[in-house]
């Protein structure tokens, strides 16, 4: 121990220790204990880098362009727990459908009269709500397709659901909707309440199936995936929520369709004006149940009621144009006919207890006599030679009702249009929008032509030029001598005021103001019809055929407008023709007919 303390023999080597060899691979076949003979390896040690500095240096931060994009919830979903985001997005899915359909409870006084059974309609933006829900699930994920793809699939269940508790709720309530068969006479019931919330809030969730959104992610499938019946695709969806809409929206358009019809057909005769206070009443009844439509958004509904309002105006039209007119046999004068303008009502005189047996007169003045009316003073000017003889002289219409005919028929027209555009209409912007006005439009079109025509009749004015129109001279308030030419701005009036006006719905107003009378022969062979001739007479076919084939609607009279024209230009000069005894009115009308094939031709 001392002398290994001792610093003087540190520098001292033994010299019975050999001199330590130079480092060499040590032989894993034997071990440093045995020196020979086999032994099992020994492994190496690891070796470690050897560093002056102990201290890790600092890596340079990289520029901001370099980063990496951070992972989008898509992709971190589908990488991680997709399965589990695609169940919390079905049963989410599920509780928003069933709280949607949810009825709230009536708890205010005032919601009496649109509570049933305790319950409120669904309020106004819960389909938009659920939609709106919809859609910014799927856009989170828009940057994966595949869990997009996914996400749509999922909503098959909730969307499924949501139909089956749609029609759940409307079946109890269709039997009580106002209808044809079911008419009302109140249609602000809280049974129409509660459907037309149903129909708003399917028409508020398929506009939210509009999204462009559903339409990019239909076209990332192409071959059978767009058939597979678990494809995203919405299409059955889509059609379950428009019937839904038309199973409420039918019914009652279609009992607006029949009141509006039935008085219009109420005042087809034309005897009597359309009574104001009755019109009131029936667009009183009509106009909430219109409304209620119109409230409905989507093209399901504006179209719908599109149809409606246009087939009413049609119709009316139509009635307008067909009525028929008073002739001169049917009524009794005892003297000559009084200056227009110079008409009075009659005075009805009421009895309270009147005779068992009234006198024959009153029989007399209200049946048509069954012989010739006794003859009227001799005017103060002669008749027309072609209406001299009594045997050929036609039933026809006096200057006098013709004018009073007119009026009558500028007025209801004009009270038929104030009427049916007060109706509430389809939004503004829609095609169903511009299709209502347009009809509209033909029907003030229609109320020009025949205030038109009756500043003529007023004025005793002829079409033809140079003529003018007695009171008492001629049947036929528009008929001149022979041969005169006729009058070129009363030709070029008509082609203009009639432009936007049906060819059809022209023909018969012209047919009844500018009337063929036939002659005797012709006359005689229908005694129970008017002796001038018609559309469906030049035709060869009866009213009601002629009615059903060309004059359904728009639509088919512009389709039959070009036929039905030149079948009655060949017929006004073949056999049907010839019996025409008013050669003026029929120069008119074959005049007007040509202009119209004309200007169809060239816009054509």
């Amino acid at each position: 121990m001392p002398a290994i303390i001792k610093p003087s023999l540190l520098s001292l080597r033994s010299s019975s220790r050999p001199s330590s060899p130079s480092p060499q691979r040590a032989d894993l076949s034997v071990t440093a204990m045995s020196g020979t003979g086999p032994a099992a390896p020994v492994a190496s040690p690891i070796p470690r880098p050897l560093t002056q500095n102990p201290f890790r240096r600092r890596s340079p931060t990289p520029q901001p362009s370099a980063l990496t994009p951070a992972p989008d919830k898509g992709d971190a979903l589908a990488s991680s727990g997709g399965g589990t985001y695609l169940d919390s997005f079905s049963l989410k899915m599920s509780e928003a459908v069933a709280k949607a359909v949810t009825n709230p409870v009536a708890t205010a006084p005032g919601d009496k009269d649109i509570t049933l059974k305790g319950k409120k309609p669904l309020p106004l933006g819960r389909g938009k709500a659920l939609g709106d829900l919809i859609i910014s699930e799927l856009r989170t994920v828009s940057s994966n397709s595949s869990l997009q793809r996914a996400l749509l699939r999922q909503l098959h269940r909730p969307f499924s659901v949501l139909l089956s508790n749609l029609s759940n709720h409307l079946l109890p309530l269709l039997p009580l909707l106002p209808s044809s068969s079911n008419p009302t006479p109140n249609p602000n019931t809280a049974v129409e309440a509660h459907a037309f919330a149903l129909a708003t809030f399917s028409a508020e969730v398929l506009h939210a199936l509009d999204d462009p959104i559903f339409l990019a992610s239909s076209e990332s499938f192409t071959g059978s995936q767009r058939s597979a019946p678990d494809s995203f695709r919405i299409r059955d969806t889509r059609e379950g929520l428009e019937s839904i809409i038309r199973r409420v929206l039918t019914p009652v358009l279609s009992n607006v369709k029949n009141e509006l019809g039935a008085m219009i057909e109420h005042n087809a005769d034309g005897t009597v004006p359309i009574e104001l206070q009755k019109l009131s009443h029936a667009m009183a009844r009509v106009s909430p149940s219109v409304a209620r439509c119109a409230a409905v958004p989507g093209p399901t509904a504006s179209n719908a009621l599109g149809s409606l309002i246009i087939g009413v105006v049609w119709k009316a039209l139509l009635m307008l144009s067909e009525r028929q007119k008073p002739v001169v046999d049917s009524v009794q004068t005892a003297g000559p006919l009084p200056a227009f303008g110079m008409l009075k009502k009659p005075r009805t005189v009421s009895i309270s207890t009147p005779p068992m047996t009234p006198p024959a007169s009153r029989f007399t003045a209200l049946l048509p006599s069954l012989s010739r009316p006794p003859t009227p003073p001799a005017p103060a000017h002669p008749p027309s030679p072609a209406w001299s003889s009594p045997s050929t002289r036609p039933r026809h219409l006096s200057p006098v009702l013709t004018a009073v005919h007119i009026a009558n028929l500028s007025t209801d027209a004009q009270t038929l249009f104030n009427a049916l555009h007060g109706l509430p209409l389809p939004a503004v912007g829609t095609l169903a929008r511009e299709a209502v006005e347009e009809a509209f439009g033909t029907f003030e079109a229609f109320i020009t032509l025949v205030g038109y025509l009756d500043w003529w009749v007023s004025s005793r004015v002829s079409p033809i030029e140079g003529v003018k129109i007695k009171s008492n001279s001629d049947p036929s308030i528009f008929a001149a001598t022979r041969g005169s030419r006729l009058n070129p701005m009363f030709m070029e009036n008509l082609e203009t005021m009639s432009d936007k006006i049906p060819t059809l719905l022209v023909l018969n107003v012209l047919l009844r103001f500018f009337p063929l009378a036939l002659d005797a022969k012709a006359a005689a062979q229908s005694p129970k019809a008017p002796a001038y001739a018609t559309g469906h007479s030049l035709l060869g076919l009866s009213s009601e055929e002629y009615r059903v084939s060309c004059l359904t609607g728009f639509g088919r009279a512009e389709e039959c407008a070009g036929v039905v024209a030149k079948a009655i230009l060949d017929a006004l000069y073949s056999d049907r023709g010839d019996s025409v005894t008013s050669s003026d009115n029929k120069a008119l009308l074959h005049a007007w007919l040509e202009g119209r094939l004309e200007e169809t031709a060239t816009s054509n």
